[in-house]
């Protein structure tokens, strides 16, 4: 789930925003050092996605815009026990990045992971 979270925040901000999180057109790049690319000769280095791996003409992107949901087939408590020993997950369900949502085997009930952390049923 966390490397799934991570390819879907980079093709979130790098279709936001590609100059700044993106690495723009892929035409003038030059790979830097196997960390990033540049535009050209002297620009800042650039982490993000190409434009064109985002967009598949000027104002049409190729996904949907939407934040991870991840769906589980396991008793609440064995999540809360790992959630509360895990401070990245945490954030992640904590800041709504990641939404998660427990099929609980006992009675087959969905429930949803709120912000602050307390399970609420979906019916």
């Amino acid at each position: 789930m966390l490397v799934v979270q991570w390819i879907n925040t980079q093709y979130l901000f790098s279709t936001l925003d590609n100059v700044a999180y993106g690495s723009g057109s892929k035409i003038t790049q030059n790979i830097t050092g196997k960390i990033g690319v540049m535009q050209g000769n002297a620009s800042d280095l650039m982490t993000g996605l190409p434009l064109q791996s985002v967009y598949s003409r000027d104002t049409e992107v190729y996904h949907d815009l939407q934040r991870l949901m991840t769906v589980v087939y396991a008793p609440r408590k064995m999540l809360d026990s790992i959630i509360n020993l895990q401070p990245v997950l945490q954030k992640l369900f904590g800041n709504g990045w990641v939404q998660l949502v427990c099929i609980e085997p006992e009675n087959r009930k969905n429930y949803l992971l709120s912000r602050d952390l307390t399970w609420s049923n979906t019916h």
